[in-house]
């Protein structure tokens, strides 16, 4: 962060990757569009497992220390429901060939993730 709030890291990582969509774009012109939308769609569903993951284990613990400022409408059922909903679409997608790809290679950059955070949790503390 900058001394403005500004996340320049962040920034810069953005343009590097906006540069490079315009150059495989160039390349790859009738996929890029489709491989964007994969990576995309599949980004979110792992955001949306992991959201309704930590809803169901951190909503007692918050109910708990009375925090908790915005009530779930049909809780725990909802919620539940939800991961359903998600755990549905990747049995969906391991159904096709390409689905099972995408689902190895989310899974992989997933993986990925947490172990570097991990990482960063140890050396630096905890974030």
């Amino acid at each position: 962060m900058t001394y403005g709030r500004t996340p320049r890291r962040a920034v810069w990582i953005s343009i590097l990757l906006s540069l490079v969509s315009v150059a495989l774009n160039w390349y790859v012109p009738d996929q890029l569009l489709g491989i964007l939308l994969n990576a995309i769609g599949l980004i979110l569903l792992v955001a949306w497992l992991f959201i309704v993951i930590s809803q169901i284990r951190l909503h007692h613990k918050l109910e708990k220390l009375g925090i908790i400022a915005i009530r779930t409408p049909l809780w725990p059922w909802l919620s539940w429901a939800a991961l359903a909903g998600v755990l549905a679409v990747f049995v969906l997608l391991a159904t096709t060939a390409s689905g099972r790809g995408n689902i190895v290679v989310i899974a992989t950059m997933t993986l990925i993730a947490v172990i570097t955070f991990k990482i960063r949790e140890r050396v630096v503390g905890k974030v």
